[in-house]
């Protein structure tokens, strides 16, 4: 989990230096126009111009090359990253085997990769999974069947794949005593968007050191989970969603394997049947952290006894979209949830600020299209960095209040609702927000000057509105984050300013 953390922050900052390079490129792009002189001059500001337009053209190639450099090593990081997964899985030699490999002298040639051999049975399990789910008919992606094909060499190097070296003694890891017999023993199993076809076997309840199983989008996998899946295994990490698996979600008795589970995810329309029907024995999965039911087929109105508000440790929550309102209470006490994701449920109340504010580190939260009437919230928490209210029944203004300099909101869904009145200029005080989509309202007034230059936004959606005057006119280095920008159907009395064309990773306008 740490190291997956770890990546996310290195891909973040990679393109966060991308993205302010290429904010500098467009200014030097901009400040390199061509430079006339009036009829008065000699000709010096002429050859000003163009000598300093030579440098600011120089200095952006510079910046370009940079942008290839940081790409090629990027992809170098992500290689060295996948390389970390294979290594953390191999089995480490002692000083002792280094030393004695290394003046013994031999160079054989021969990798230590996979020094342990592979468990027969959970080879075999493999191959029964394979055989099971449309490989032998061809149905797998072949680019991402790397090994499963011709099923050479160690299973630890098939795609998907990714073992630890267990001692036949009972040993959870090898210890490097010669008297242990060690064995590679399938960890993580990850066959998401192969296209697998089929059904699943009984005897993927035959990899017992299966910590993580992750079988999401792939539609034809069919058929019911095998009930030995919740009693065999001590799964961290559950990920069937989005397949074609149908029928109830096997039972979670106490004190099984399962207490160890950390993430569980049974997204999509196959699961459950009828009101309040969750898997049952939810509330045995003390560690866990994250579930995701959505799309389930689970309807009602949500008691507080219902089982997953037992889970002290829970930090994201996604439910279904057929469940009903008023929400229970008892979410609020869920003190690490930090994302909240009830999009398309008809929960069909006011915004219920007591409850979904009331987690202390709540970050996330989307109540999308969840039938909310009434005003917005006159304020929000400062922990909040992503709110998302459109598709409901809102009324009445953006308020003054909403926004300040202290704020984290870093994305504001508004879109598709009854608000009227004009754009708050306090929305330009969060310096963080990039993420602006409000459009069809009845939002009216001027667009504030500052939207532009105090915020870096992404993606501003303004459309359908009864915005009005003229467009703000501002530098081209100023919209250098831009991916879309939309403004249509308002009534603006200018045509668009040229800058608005020129964001280097603009996609819509």
């Amino acid at each position: 989990e740490m190291r997956g953390v770890g990546r996310m922050h290195l891909v973040m900052m990679l393109s966060c230096l991308a993205i302010a390079i290429w904010s500098r490129a467009a200014v030097l792009a901009a400040a390199a126009l061509p430079v006339v002189s009036d009829d008065s001059g000699s000709g010096e500001v002429l050859l000003w111009g163009a000598t300093v337009a030579a440098q600011l053209q120089a200095e952006r190639s510079e910046l370009l090359l940079r942008l290839d450099q940081i790409e090629e090593e990027r992809g170098r990081l992500y290689a060295r990253l996948d390389a970390i997964d294979r290594e953390l899985a191999r089995p480490q030699l002692s000083r002792d085997d280094n030393n004695n490999n290394h003046n013994s002298g031999s160079d054989s040639g021969v990798s230590t990769r996979y020094a342990y051999p592979d468990d027969e049975s959970d080879k075999s399990t493999l191959i029964a999974i394979w055989n099971s789910t449309g490989g032998p008919q061809g149905f797998w992606e072949r680019d991402n069947s790397i090994g499963w094909i011709d099923q050479q060499g160690s299973m630890c190097e098939w795609s998907g794949i990714l073992c630890i070296q267990v001692s036949t003694f009972g040993n959870s890891t090898c210890q490097n005593d010669t008297s242990d017999v060690c064995m590679n023993r399938v960890h993580r199993l990850d066959l998401s968007l192969m296209n697998i076809n089929g059904t699943l076997p009984k005897a993927v309840c035959n990899l017992v050191f299966l910590a993580k199983l992750i079988l999401k989008d792939n539609l034809n996998l069919i058929g019911t989970i095998p009930a030995c899946l919740t009693p065999a295994l001590p799964l961290h990490h559950l990920d069937l969603s989005n397949t074609g698996l149908t029928g109830p979600f096997p039972r979670i008795m106490p004190n099984t394997s399962l207490s160890v589970m950390k993430v569980l995810s049974l997204s999509g329309p196959m699961y459950g049947d009828g009101p309040n029907a969750f898997p049952r024995g939810l509330e045995h999965l003390s560690g866990l952290r994250s579930l995701s039911l959505s799309f389930m087929n689970i309807s009602g109105v949500l008691p507080n006894t219902t089982a997953f508000f037992q889970l002290k440790q829970l930090e994201l929550l996604e439910l279904p979209n057929k469940i009903a309102g008023p929400l229970p209470s008892c979410i609020g006490n869920l003190s690490q949830l930090w994302s909240l994701i009830l999009a398309g449920n008809p929960i069909n109340t006011t915004i219920p600020v007591d409850v979904i504010f009331k987690p202390p580190k709540m970050r996330i939260v989307d109540l999308t299209g969840c039938l909310l009437s009434g005003k917005l919230p006159s304020t929000i928490p400062r922990s909040i960095t992503e709110l998302y209210l459109s598709n409901n029944l809102l009324t009445g203004h953006v308020w003054r209040s909403l926004f300040n300099s202290r704020s984290a909101l870093e994305a504001l869904g508004l879109a598709d609702n009854d608000l009227e009145g004009p754009i708050p200029e306090t929305v330009c005080t969060v310096a963080s927000l990039s993420y602006m989509v409000w459009n069809n309202n009845r939002l009216s007034g001027s667009l504030p000057d500052c939207v532009f230059s105090n915020l870096s936004l992404a993606v501003l959606n303004l459309g359908n509105n009864h915005l009005e005057g003229s467009l703000p006119d501002v530098p081209a280095y100023q919209l250098a984050n831009a991916l879309e920008i939309t403004l249509d159907s308002n009534h603006f009395e200018s045509l668009v300013p040229d800058a608005y064309f020129r964001p280097p990773f603009l996609q819509k306008l």
